[in-house]
């Protein structure tokens, strides 16, 4: 009798959504636009003691809601925007799930749907308990795709590299730290962990994906001037000189304003990100301001804000191969503009030592 009516409720349910019939005497938070969520229902089965094998919901409402939930809006703002990346479809999802034999968070897959990883709009997660990156967060600047060029698919070849714990999908580290999902003792909707082998260990950062994405914070101001400065200790000026050397190779001023021209046609922001990267390491203020007065205002948030960061350390550095003057009226255009928090935060941090004449 069991089996029949799960027969018969999954049918309904999967394609239509479980009816609340009486919603003003259903727990609210049970429902979404009069249906039950799915995780209410799943609860239910499993009280029954009904078996769940091959239930799928694919209701866009719960979907609607687990956003809702991580505080995300329908535009997905968690990543920096990047045309470059395209989300990827439910065929290479499940492809994804099947090679991986788990069932990935529906927040994760609906942001990869949005897009496929990337840089995010967050740089750390708070922890309570030191770790290599600080003493009270560790550092979350980008999550794995299916497609990028490290991606979840990675997880057990970089397991088997660095011996790692089994059972877990890596979805963002650098070889130092890992995040991961952590199936060892879950099928579904699983924690989310550190794998932090210098200092923390493994450590559990979230009872599950929406609780991780909640979590994620803007990384506090003095972290990131102590690591500007400390990178910038690191080089001498004999240093700097055949940095520069090196990276120039003998080309003119004249025939590295033409590749920056060709590279911003390109229109890739990868490609453009890694010229600016190494132009910056030729040390010289005329190339550096022609760049940055043809990117400064681009439509994709990563350029900007390698120019808003870069235009911040140079303050803080107290270095800057471009005028003071120069610096503070390209900030203050770009202020004029910039909805985006994080970028904001370099801008603002750069026009106040400016200003106060640190």
């Amino acid at each position: 009798m069991k089996e029949a009516a799960f027969q018969l409720y999954r049918k309904q349910w999967v394609e239509n959504g479980a009816p609340v019939h009486a919603p003003t005497d259903f727990p609210e938070e049970h429902q979404v636009n009069n249906k039950v969520k799915h995780r209410i229902v799943l609860a239910q089965f499993e009280k029954l003691e009904l078996p769940k094998d091959n239930l799928e919901f694919i209701e866009a409402d719960d979907l609607r809601a687990e956003l809702e939930e991580a505080n995300l809006e329908q535009d997905h703002t968690i990543w920096m925007m990047d045309d470059e990346s395209k989300g990827v479809t439910d065929k290479q999802i499940k492809e994804a799930e099947r090679k991986l034999g788990v069932k990935l968070p529906a927040l994760y897959v609906e942001l990869l749907k949005s897009q496929d990883g990337g840089y995010i709009q967050y740089e750390a997660f708070p922890t309570d308990f030191p770790t290599s990156w600080a003493e009270d967060h560790i550092n979350v600047n980008e999550l794995y795709g299916i497609r990028t060029e490290t991606n979840i698919l990675d997880s057990p070849a970089i397991i088997k590299e660095w011996d790692l714990p089994e059972n877990i999908i890596l979805i963002s580290g650098d070889g130092h730290t890992w995040i991961a999902l952590d199936y060892r003792k879950y099928s579904e909707n699983p924690p989310v962990i550190l794998i932090d082998e210098d200092v923390a260990g493994v450590k559990t950062l979230a009872a599950n994906f929406v609780d991780f994405i909640n979590g994620l914070t803007v990384d506090e101001p003095m972290d990131w001037v102590d690591y500007i400065l400390y990178e910038a200790s690191l080089l001498d000026e004999t240093t700097k000189l055949a940095i520069a050397a090196e990276v120039r190779n003998g080309r003119t001023n004249e025939e590295i304003r033409e590749e920056i021209e060709k590279v911003i046609a390109t229109g890739k922001n990868k490609e453009i990100e890694a010229y600016f990267s190494q132009l910056i390491q030729l040390y010289d203020g005329e190339l550096e301001l022609y760049m940055m007065e043809r990117i400064f205002d681009h439509p994709h948030d990563s350029i900007r804000e390698i120019v808003a960061e870069h235009l911040a350390a140079c303050v803080i550095i107290g270095e800057a191969e471009v005028s003071l003057k120069i610096t503070e009226d390209l900030l203050v255009a770009m202020k004029e503009k910039e909805s985006n928090a994080h970028i904001c935060y370099f801008i603002e941090l750069a026009l106040e030592k400016i200003r106060k004449g640190e």
